[in-house]
């Protein structure tokens, strides 16, 4: 079983018709990149987009994984990438990292939903990721 198995279908992804669609996407994402690099239209997307990357500079997985992963996700849309771009593509960014993070046994579903309740309900906060001084 290959370390993508949770991607893996009877039906082949269509990576040409992915990839194309991923760039009509991208275009139609007015001001996504300038000539510096990406920009954001929310600090979450930025965070997201950071977050990714460093799991993938840190080896947590390599490029091509989460492009498969990120482009099996697109091919589920709802039909909110449509109406809202931006967003929609973010969330699955965060998705398809959190299926791959899955899928290579880094995490579990169940302890991400856990997390999240202790944030949503102020038992956790993000101090315990802050380094150095925490007085402020």
């Amino acid at each position: 079983m290959s370390d993508n198995a949770a991607f893996e279908t009877d039906d082949p992804i269509d990576e040409s018709a992915a990839r194309t669609r991923l760039a009509e996407l991208i275009e139609q994402s007015e001001g996504a990149i300038d000539g510096e690099g990406p920009t954001f239209d929310s600090p979450a997307q930025a965070r997201a987009f950071g977050l990714i990357v460093t799991l993938w500079r840190e080896g947590v997985f390599e490029w091509s994984e989460f492009q498969r992963a990120l482009i099996a996700r697109i091919e589920t849309d709802d039909g909110s990438l449509e109406t809202e771009t931006e967003k929609a593509y973010y969330d699955h960014w965060i998705e398809a990292a959190t299926r791959l993070l899955e899928s290579k046994g880094h995490v579990s579903a169940a302890s991400l939903e856990e997390r999240a309740h202790e944030f949503a309900d102020g038992e956790r906060d993000a101090s315990e990721f802050v380094i150095g001084d925490r007085e402020h």
